[in-house]
């Protein structure tokens, strides 16, 4: 796991704001092949049947998933992103193009 966190890339802005990325393309391997092995046995559990995101999410084909934080000068995370790409097939053998951009953008509060 600590694999994982070698991974993230940091980059320090101008403004002394810092965004951290992470690719999950980039890692091992073994960890990806234990990531999927997870996200397929939740997806297998009764009690997650609803979450069907997490059920595409882990029949995808080579997916690229990017996750980024933006970090303010202090220290207050600004804006989490998060993109999927990938291919899925169905049950007719068709492939299909799947793409997730998820944003979270938190406010500050001013007193």
């Amino acid at each position: 796991m600590l694999n994982v966190f070698n991974q993230i890339k940091v980059d320090e802005k101008e403004d002394k704001s810092i965004v951290l990325s992470l690719n999950l393309n980039e890692i091992p391997e073994d960890i990806k092949k234990v990531f999927q092995e997870r996200m397929s046995q939740r997806t297998m559990s009764e009690h997650h049947q609803h979450h069907g995101f997490m059920k595409e999410l882990s029949t995808l084909k080579d997916p690229k998933i990017e996750l980024n934080l933006c970090i303010t000068k202090n220290k207050e995370v600004e804006k989490i992103m998060l993109t999927v790409e990938g291919k899925q097939i169905d049950e007719l053998n068709e492939n299909h193009d799947m793409n997730l951009f998820a944003e979270l953008s938190l406010a500050q509060l001013r007193k």
